[in-house]
């Protein structure tokens, strides 16, 4: 099954120009076809160690984070897991950030799966865009005012990250996490925030240590639309400071409030201000120094809309689809959303060295989640 499942990977992949294509140049840089390009050196197959559970399937993906992207050649990787408990075989797909961002990668992986009918409209993310003066102002705006973020009390969600990770999942029913969330006035986004504010209280909690807000960085697709042939990372980002104390349906109006009030007109203008600036860094040399003790943000939380409808891949049925987020710096833990097919999964990525604890987060993520009523069921004509 893995063996074709790779043979056809390999024929969908030549649909995606960019996953053939190697980045050149350090002050201008730019992609290329790479003439040399070998889908072996992609593409792997790993047997799953027992029990071949989902811990041992999120181990696998973990690893396959910790392995570098050699530059000298397009920066993907793909592996097909089999020995699965369940019978079935995962595919961890591992993308570098300048390849494609999270709205992006989606639309990478639409393209590698079966068709669809119609194809997930999810997918696409509406998004103005301001030039000038007034994009300038609209991106300040989204990093928070002129001011910017306040710099941060110490705290142990802030210290440097080794090499390994590890990743978590909760999920609950969108249905419900969606209800719960217009019932308090915000968004399924807004709950999620609320959520993690939450967790990272109890988890600092057990840690004795105490925030009264959690500042998130939360990503901004500044994209008008996407498909596999329009990658990159098109990226701004929105720092919420969100409240800890409090209950779940009081935190979501909390920051349903705060996001109201912050979000432009034109989602991700941040972007335009943020990839100079990086790049600045870079060239000077600067940007690692500033990652790794930057006092900014407490942790990073994306969210993505997946596919509505099931999907699969050669015929096989996709169980489930996790976006897997990144770590930076000193942020130990980050966390990622996805909905699929009415299941919202919060994916969370940590470093288990600072984060030995992190089954307390995890446990005040399900608690949070548990609370959650279950919407009604429609009523039968």
């Amino acid at each position: 099954m893995a063996a074709d499942a790779a043979r056809l990977l390999g024929e969908r992949i030549r649909g995606v120009p960019r996953l053939r294509q190697r980045l050149h140049g350090a002050t201008r840089p730019y992609w290329a076809d790479d003439p040399e390009f070998d889908l072996g050196a992609h593409v792997r197959e790993v047997r799953c160690p027992p029990p071949g559970d989902e811990r041992a399937l999120l181990d696998v993906a973990a690893a396959e984070l910790e392995r570098p992207l050699p530059r000298s050649r397009p920066l993907w990787s793909a592996v097909f897991v089999t020995g699965l408990a369940s019978g079935g075989t995962g595919l961890v797909i591992v993308v570098d950030h300048v390849l494609a961002d999270g709205v992006a990668g989606l639309a990478v992986l639409a393209s590698l799966l079966d068709p669809a009918d119609p194809v997930p409209g999810d997918l696409q993310h509406a998004a103005g865009r301001a030039r000038g003066a007034r994009g300038l102002r609209r991106g300040v705006a989204e990093l928070g005012g002129v001011r910017g973020p306040r710099r941060l009390a110490r705290s142990s969600l802030n210290r440097p990250t080794g090499p390994r990770r590890r990743l978590d999942v909760v999920d609950a029913d969108l249905a419900a996490v969606r209800a719960f969330a217009h019932a308090h006035g915000g968004t399924v986004n807004d709950v999620v925030l609320a959520m993690v504010a939450g967790g990272l209280r109890d988890l600092l909690a057990s840690r004795g240590e105490t925030l009264d807000r959690v500042t998130i960085s939360v990503p901004v697709s500044a994209r008008r639309g996407t498909d596999s042939g329009r990658l990159g990372n098109q990226v701004g980002v929105m720092p919420v400071a969100v409240p800890c104390d409090g209950g779940l349906g009081a935190r979501v109006s909390a920051v349903a409030a705060i996001t109201r009030e912050r979000k432009s007109r034109a989602p991700g203008a941040s972007a335009a201000l943020l990839v100079p600036a990086f790049l600045l860094l870079a060239r000077v040399g600067l940007l690692g120094w500033f990652v790794n003790r930057q006092r900014l943000v407490h942790t990073v939380v994306t969210n993505l809309r997946g596919p509505r409808q099931p999907l699969a891949f050669g015929g096989a049925p996709v169980r489930a689809v996790i976006a897997i987020p990144s770590t930076t710096g000193n942020v130990i833990v980050t966390f990622g959303a996805l909905s699929y097919a009415g299941t919202l999964r919060i994916t969370v990525l940590s470093d288990p060295s600072q984060m030995p604890d992190v089954a307390v987060l995890t446990a005040a993520l399900n608690a949070a989640l548990a609370a959650i009523p279950t919407p009604p069921a429609p009523a039968s004509s």
